[in-house]
């Protein structure tokens, strides 16, 4: 079943919007290791880090619904574009993240607020590609080349 879903995936999915995802998702472990490991050194406690995630991947998700995930009929392919609400959100996004420290940094401090940091991210990929799978596998889904359940 999964060697079946890579062949369609390679064969249906744009290669850039594959590499975007599996960097997410590698990115996505690293930082999850990351947290567990503040974790069990009591940088962070569970609950707080666990409220990073939940509203980084809350965040994640919004921002992968924006995500203009689309079926190119002339490859016959799911390829992403970026648009101008894409891009809009982008720019936003950007003083967000370059900001953080003074955004979160009136509620958590020093290597807290590292490691909260690292939660919220860790949550924002997460809910990112769980919102981009859920695109690509619905318009496969209405190509007829997936199943529906």
């Amino acid at each position: 079943m999964l060697i079946r879903r890579r062949k369609i995936a390679r064969k249906h999915v744009q290669t850039k919007l594959i590499f975007k995802l599996r960097l997410f998702f590698i990115i996505m472990i690293i930082m999850s290791g990351i947290i567990t490991y503040d974790i069990l050194n009591s940088v962070i406690s569970a609950p707080l880090a666990f409220a990073g995630i939940l509203v980084g991947t809350t965040v994640g998700f919004a921002r992968g619904r924006l995500t203009n995930i689309i079926w190119n009929d002339e490859s016959g392919k799911v390829i992403s574009r970026m648009d101008r609400l894409g891009i809009l959100v982008l720019i936003i996004y950007l003083p967000f993240t370059i900001f953080k420290k003074w955004i979160f940094g009136y509620w958590i401090h020093g290597p807290v607020l590292t490691a909260f940091t690292f939660s919220f991210v860790a949550g924002a990929l997460c809910g990112r590609i769980f919102s981009m799978r859920r695109k690509i596998r619905k318009l496969l889904k209405i190509q007829g080349i997936l199943k529906s359940n």
